[in-house]
């Protein structure tokens, strides 16, 4: 096992040795310690597709702020915010996102999805930006559920 941190010295799942060699071969790592082994990603292509899903979040966020506003005469809090990112993250991992902190090593005070496969970001990505669609729409929470689980299980084939 391989330990693994990001660019912004963040920890990111261990990988095999296997892994860690082709990555430090192909100069996509660089070692920086030899005790426990600890590679350190060099590669930019992580962050092609992690800003975009960054920021088609906070989009979301706005448009779910409108919607609470428009439904409940309140400003969307933390807990909106948190059940909406927590609907995303079980449709693509199956998982919560307490358990993919445990998963990842992740603490609460850093952002769980830096620390996420690219393929589950860019899958993320999609269903943020149909959720805004939604939000529009002023579909309840339970639809929009449903039909962001039916999109994404027809776009990636699940």
């Amino acid at each position: 096992m391989v330990y693994v941190i990001n660019q912004m010295n963040q920890p990111l799942m261990p990988c095999t040795n296997v892994i860690a060699r082709l990555l430090l071969k192909q100069g996509k790592a660089k070692c920086i310690k030899r005790t426990p082994f600890t590679i350190k990603l060099t590669y930019k292509e992580w962050w092609k597709i992690r800003n975009p899903e960054k920021y088609e979040y906070n989009k979301m966020c706005e448009e779910l702020n409108a919607y609470t506003i428009k439904n409940h005469n309140r400003e969307a809090d933390h807990f909106d915010f948190a059940r909406e990112a927590e609907l995303l993250n079980v449709i693509v991992t199956g998982k919560t996102s307490a358990e993919l902190r445990v998963k990842y090593r992740v603490d609460t005070c850093d952002a769980l999805r830096d620390n996420l496969r690219a393929e589950f970001n860019d899958q993320l990505l999609f269903l943020e930006t149909q959720n805004q669609v939604l939000l529009l729409m002023n579909l309840p929470y339970e639809e929009r559920e449903a039909m962001l689980t039916k999109m994404y299980n027809v776009k990636f084939n699940r």
